[in-house]
Protein backbone atom coordinates (compact mmCIF):
# COMPACT_ATOMS: atom_id res chain seq x y z
CA UNK A 1 0.00 0.00 0.00
CA UNK A 2 2.66 2.25 1.00
CA UNK A 3 3.97 2.21 -2.82
CA UNK A 4 0.98 2.63 -4.33
CA UNK A 5 0.39 5.74 -1.82
CA UNK A 6 3.95 7.22 -3.02
CA UNK A 7 3.46 6.44 -6.81
CA UNK A 8 0.18 8.83 -6.77
CA UNK A 9 1.74 11.09 -5.07
CA UNK A 10 4.80 11.78 -6.27
CA UNK A 11 3.77 10.45 -10.14
CA UNK A 12 0.53 11.84 -9.91
CA UNK A 13 -1.01 8.53 -11.56
CA UNK A 14 -4.76 8.92 -9.50
CA UNK A 15 -5.97 5.47 -11.34
CA UNK A 16 -7.23 6.41 -14.27
CA UNK A 17 -5.92 3.85 -17.13
CA UNK A 18 -6.05 3.54 -20.99
CA UNK A 19 -8.40 1.90 -21.91
CA UNK A 20 -10.50 0.60 -18.61
CA UNK A 21 -9.28 -2.93 -17.99
CA UNK A 22 -12.45 -3.80 -15.61
CA UNK A 23 -15.03 -2.32 -18.41
CA UNK A 24 -13.22 -4.25 -21.09
CA UNK A 25 -13.22 -7.71 -18.74
CA UNK A 26 -16.84 -6.94 -18.20
CA UNK A 27 -17.83 -6.19 -21.62
CA UNK A 28 -16.33 -9.68 -22.32
CA UNK A 29 -18.25 -11.30 -19.47
CA UNK A 30 -21.71 -9.23 -21.22
CA UNK A 31 -21.15 -10.45 -24.85
CA UNK A 32 -21.08 -14.14 -24.01
CA UNK A 33 -23.93 -13.80 -22.15
CA UNK A 34 -25.84 -12.64 -25.02
CA UNK A 35 -24.52 -15.59 -27.23
CA UNK A 36 -24.66 -18.22 -24.32
CA UNK A 37 -27.17 -17.39 -22.14
CA UNK A 38 -29.56 -14.47 -23.33
CA UNK A 39 -30.83 -14.18 -19.48
CA UNK A 40 -27.88 -13.57 -18.12
CA UNK A 41 -27.50 -10.76 -20.50
CA UNK A 42 -30.13 -9.00 -19.23
CA UNK A 43 -29.46 -8.91 -15.41
CA UNK A 44 -26.11 -7.76 -15.83
CA UNK A 45 -26.76 -5.24 -18.24
CA UNK A 46 -27.93 -3.09 -15.86
CA UNK A 47 -24.94 -3.43 -13.98
CA UNK A 48 -22.58 -3.26 -16.72
CA UNK A 49 -23.78 0.37 -17.44
CA UNK A 50 -23.93 1.68 -13.84
CA UNK A 51 -20.14 0.82 -13.53
CA UNK A 52 -19.47 2.60 -16.81
CA UNK A 53 -21.38 5.40 -15.58
CA UNK A 54 -19.35 4.89 -12.00
CA UNK A 55 -15.83 4.86 -13.65
CA UNK A 56 -16.03 8.51 -15.08
CA UNK A 57 -18.84 9.35 -12.04
CA UNK A 58 -15.57 8.38 -9.76
CA UNK A 59 -13.54 10.36 -11.67
CA UNK A 60 -11.64 6.76 -12.27
CA UNK A 61 -11.54 6.90 -15.63
CA UNK A 62 -12.57 9.28 -18.45
CA UNK A 63 -15.31 8.39 -21.05
CA UNK A 64 -12.38 7.69 -23.85
CA UNK A 65 -11.24 5.08 -21.56
CA UNK A 66 -14.31 3.35 -20.94
CA UNK A 67 -15.45 3.52 -24.46
CA UNK A 68 -11.79 1.88 -25.63
CA UNK A 69 -12.53 -0.36 -22.56
CA UNK A 70 -15.98 -1.21 -24.46
CA UNK A 71 -13.87 -1.59 -28.01
CA UNK A 72 -11.14 -3.76 -26.16
CA UNK A 73 -13.23 -6.16 -24.82
CA UNK A 74 -15.60 -6.65 -28.04
CA UNK A 75 -12.58 -6.95 -30.01
CA UNK A 76 -11.28 -9.38 -27.46
CA UNK A 77 -14.31 -11.48 -27.30
CA UNK A 78 -14.51 -11.42 -31.53
CA UNK A 79 -10.75 -12.83 -31.21
CA UNK A 80 -11.11 -15.28 -28.94
CA UNK A 81 -14.45 -16.94 -30.75
CA UNK A 82 -12.85 -16.75 -33.52
CA UNK A 83 -9.65 -18.80 -32.38
CA UNK A 84 -12.04 -21.36 -30.30
CA UNK A 85 -13.90 -21.70 -33.69
CA UNK A 86 -10.98 -22.87 -35.62
CA UNK A 87 -10.40 -26.32 -36.08
CA UNK A 88 -8.37 -28.35 -33.25
CA UNK A 89 -9.03 -25.61 -31.24
CA UNK A 90 -10.33 -27.84 -28.47
CA UNK A 91 -8.26 -30.81 -28.97
CA UNK A 92 -8.09 -33.30 -26.19
CA UNK A 93 -4.62 -32.68 -24.24
CA UNK A 94 -4.38 -36.60 -23.30
CA UNK A 95 -4.32 -37.98 -26.80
Amino acid sequence: MATIDFIERIARVHGAAFPSAHVAGSMVALLAAYRYRRWLFWVCLPFFASMCIATVYGRYHYVADVLAGIAVGAIGFASGSWLMERKGALAEIAE
